[in-house]
């Protein structure tokens, strides 16, 4: 769908304007939020189960992941058969508006009701970790939530024998953050389903809309991130030989992350003539606040490098690659969540650029660095570690930071986002297309590298194993 997308504005193939939008909308969705779900979940239980020794209640990590198969599949129908294309934001009224000339009102009832499954599968997979890290306490309520309260990072500043591993910290932090922030994005999506299936006069002040959406909206970026950054933290503790690099320091971040991933929401709305200047403030102070999360962790991964007696295998190498990824969109953000310069880089592909460097760069890369990690740990003989996994770090290396970097240099040069078509547009006399073409070149060249990652995942999961189960069976025969 993003090659599709991304060629389209290199001129290289006409799909039409709508079907743009409409696969705008599921790319967002299906890439997004199902990295945020299914991908940084799987890391989740992982971490959870191999830092505290636990099981996890299983049947409710299936409903889990039955629920949000049927809000995706439904996000899916509401694309292709309903012609919805509001974007994978949604942003409040434009749903119901443009639903009379642009998709149907079904359309909007379905995507709605996908929104509010996948919501409810966020809001079970918060207890589900808050139970799992609880039962740490022993019973009884109260050492139920001191265990909270240490897992989320006041564990480097209380009195415990039982210390809990820093990897804890930020998928508590995430999971009170879930539970708080998708409650008002609920609320919105009811309003939604009301006003397309009911009465089409029922709805909300668009200003309380979107600042419900985006109270939703940036922690479901967290979503992705804290799981991935468990996920890193649990890589070098096991590639090091070193202890971990300021525990007391790292478990007050995640306090102070817990608390201004809250309030961070007010910098998408900077533009809204209507959102109060004290609101815009408090924004830009919690986005620097949070800024510390990732400067404290970076350092904390980086000094377990230094004599740590590393050795370069893909789990620490793709690891690697997020972090720089992480540096580099949160200097990023950092720059347009300032007032004075969102003012410029709001509407522009700089934006773009922002939250694929921490979707693709870091999230998914430190997916791949897990999966790289895990799969050797649980079957025996299979091999990922030889050369090409080198190949698919450096294609990964190349194309990925090329092609996000491509949207960042449009976006300093002032190409606007959510344009269908760039074949009007040029910068210093280079049309836009070719700049896109660029991107297109790198996207190209990232998509193989995975694609070689796919095969060899399957040559070592299946067909490796039924050529294993054919010579046992010509044995005993």
């Amino acid at each position: 769908m993003g090659l599709t997308m991304r060629s389209q504005q290199a001129d290289l193939i006409s799909i039409g304007t709508s079907p743009f939008y409409i696969l705008m909308t599921m790319h967002g969705q299906f890439m997004f939020i199902g990295l945020g779900t299914f991908g940084m979940m799987g890391v989740t239980w992982y971490v959870l189960v191999k830092v505290l020794h636990v099981d996890l209640d299983y049947k409710l990590v299936d409903a889990i992941f039955w629920v949000l198969v049927m809000g995706f599949a439904l996000v899916g129908i509401s694309g292709l058969y309903g012609e919805f294309a509001a974007g994978w934001y949604f942003l409040y009224p434009l749903p119901l508006y443009a639903a009379q000339d642009q998709w149907t009102l079904w359309g909007v009832a379905t995507f709605s009701l996908g929104e509010l499954l996948i919501g409810l599968g966020i809001i079970l997979y918060t207890i589900e970790v808050l139970i799992v890290v609880a039962r740490r306490g022993g019973r009884g309520i109260k050492n139920s939530l001191s265990a909270i309260v240490r897992g989320l990072g006041f564990d480097g500043v209380m009195k415990s024998t039982d210390k809990f591993d820093v990897s804890i910290f930020p998928l508590v932090a995430d999971a009170l953050d879930m539970l708080i922030a998708t409650i008002p994005l609920a609320a919105l999506l009811v309003v939604m389903f009301i006003g397309s299936t009911i009465d089409q006069n029922f709805g909300l002040n668009v200003g309380l809309a979107d600042n419900m959406f985006w109270y939703f909206g940036h922690p479901i970026v967290y979503q992705l991130l804290f799981p991935a950054v468990a996920g890193m933290y649990l890589v070098f503790q096991s590639y090091s030989n070193r202890k971990w690099v300021g525990y007391a320091t790292t478990g007050g971040i995640w306090v102070l992350a817990a608390l201004t991933n809250l309030l961070v929401w007010g910098h998408h709305l900077y533009l809204y003539p209507f959102q109060p200047l004290p609101v815009n403030f408090l924004a830009q102070l919690s986005t620097m606040g949070i800024s510390i999360v990732s400067a404290v962790s970076i350092y904390s991964l980086l000094s377990m490098t230094w004599k740590g007696g590393i050795k370069w295998d893909p789990p620490m190498l793709f690891t690697y690659m997020g972090i720089f990824a992480w540096l580099e969109g949160g200097f990023s953000g950092i720059a347009q969540a300032m007032i004075g310069w969102n003012l410029y880089l709001h509407n522009t592909l700089w934006i773009v650029g922002h939250f694929h460097l921490f979707a693709l760069m870091v999230v998914a890369m430190t997916a791949i660095a897990m999966i790289y990690y895990i799969v050797p740990r649980i079957y025996q003989g299979v091999n990922l570690y030889d050369k090409w996994s080198k190949v698919h770090f450096w294609m990964s290396l190349i194309g990925g930071y090329g092609f996000v970097n491509v949207w960042m240099a449009e976006g300093l040069l002032g190409v606007p986002r959510r344009y269908a078509y760039h074949y009007l547009l040029s910068v210093y006399n280079i049309p836009v297309p070719n700049l896109d073409l660029l991107g297109v070149i790198f996207a190209t060249i990232l998509g193989i590298g995975q694609g070689i990652f796919a095969l060899k995942l399957f040559n070592e999961l299946v067909i490796k194993r039924i050529k294993k189960i054919g010579v046992e069976v010509e044995q005993y025969a």
